[in-house]
């Protein structure tokens, strides 16, 4: 039997003897531009249980599959990218370099802040503007030169880290002992975005009583975010098929924040053989639900495009109120942006209710400002890569640990 996953792959994948390929702009979901495609359905939820006020898209193939386009702000891609390449990928996270050993040759930098995988990233990028690259390919890594291959961590061997209960690659399984504090801005997000599930519709109030964000919202429904995997993309780059489906809380959904180059999408079905399997073209600042049914389908991603490629422009303004000032800053120069956005500014919608059951406190803005001096450098690295975070809740509501067998979830629990 052919597996329609690895056909869909085939077709949309990167081709290096064609690095701008993109195929059949037609042939892809773009919710960016809804009303072009009639596989695009409006997402049913109610607003009034929700703090985002954005457009929500369906799709008639896949039920229970959510996609919020351009949720972000630009500023708060940037935060949240930075979060990534300064905090998410050091201890006590894990990343795939933690997994191989230093090599006798490589300088330890893991506890040196001007040694960090940003830092060297930011002075290679320095260096190759002054074009000083040609003459250290020569005659090798001179006293000026970082040469990041001389350094155990760097960001041409990162691929993922992660965060809360850290996921094993190796072994596709989580272990109770092997997790870090999940970051607040994670748990915002998640909890945020997951709202937008249906399925986790609040227990209703008592008749005549209103809920509100204000109240006690406990709801065994409740989604926590608890582990997290943030990939780290090149152009090169592609993630195989699979399914998310070791946690032990099935019913919640799998929360996906794309930031950088955006990139070829495939959903498919149950199994690798079921149709149909769908091309989603993704752009920077979506989200999107793995939830309900299509909560355990295959998904991956096929191919990063490159930014060399011009993509339809968003077709979102009878959705959204447009406002010129994405940054904030009052000068009205950074092009489209959608009053319903998230980003750092609107804190009463990234605040966590103080008595949610989660325990999570409102996050500190602060939290989430990238120094100025950093900011061209995020959007620098943004455009010659993609970053990925998905969200998901190991275990279900009231239960506080892994209760298998060597306190592991596992494919063979």
């Amino acid at each position: 039997m052919t597996k329609s996953y690895k056909v869909a792959y085939e077709r949309h994948r990167r081709r290096p003897q064609d690095p701008n390929y993109i195929g059949d702009l037609n042939d892809l979901v773009d919710f960016s531009n809804p009303s072009s495609d009639p596989r695009i359905i409006p997402h049913n939820h109610d607003r009034n249980q929700c703090r985002y006020q954005g457009p929500t898209f369906g799709i008639t193939t896949h039920p229970g599959f959510v996609y919020i386009p351009q949720a972000l702000s630009k500023r708060m891609q940037t935060d949240i990218a930075y979060k990534a390449l300064t905090d998410f990928c050091n201890a006590p996270h894990r990343t795939n370099i933690d997994l191989v050993p230093k090599k006798e040759n490589e300088i330890d930098n893991q506890e040196t802040v001007s040694m960090s995988m940003w830092n060297l990233w930011k002075k290679d990028q320095r260096l190759l503007r002054k074009k000083q690259w040609a003459r250290t390919e020569k005659e090798g890594c001179e006293s000026e030169s970082v040469c990041t291959a001389r350094y155990y961590k760097s960001f041409d061997k990162l691929s993922w880290a992660t965060a809360g209960y850290h996921y094993d690659w190796t072994t596709r399984s989580y272990n109770e002992n092997m997790k870090s504090p999940m970051p607040p801005i994670m748990s915002a997000l998640g909890s945020l975005f997951a709202e937008l599930d249906p399925s986790l519709s609040p227990t209703p109030p008592p008749q005549g009583q209103r809920q509100g964000h204000d109240q006690d919202s406990s709801n065994e429904n409740e989604f926590t975010a608890s582990a997290s995997i943030v990939n780290y993309y090149s152009i090169k780059s592609n993630m195989g098929g699979h399914r998310d489906d070791l946690e032990l809380d099935r019913t919640k959904p799998v929360v996906s924040i794309s930031l950088g180059l955006p990139a070829v999408f495939l959903l498919g079905g149950k199994s690798k053989e079921e149709e149909p399997v769908i091309g989603i073209l993704v752009r920077p600042g979506d989200v999107m639900l793995l939830a309900g049914g299509s909560r355990l389908c295959f998904h991956g991603m096929a191919r990063v495009i490159p930014k060399e490629v011009v993509l339809p422009r968003p077709s979102l303004e009878e959705y959204m109120t447009v406002d010129s000032d994405v940054d904030g800053d009052g000068d009205g120069d950074d092009g489209i942006h959608y009053k319903s956005q998230i980003g750092p500014w609107n804190d009463e919608c990234m605040k966590m209710n103080e008595a949610s059951t989660s325990g999570i406190q409102p996050i500190l803005l602060s939290e989430l400002i990238t120094p100025e001096i950093d900011v061209d450098a995020v959007a620098e690295f943004l455009s010659e890569h993609r970053i990925n975070i998905n969200l998901r809740q190991v275990l279900p509501n009231g239960m506080d640990r892994i209760p298998c067998k060597n306190n592991t979830i596992s494919a063979r629990s």
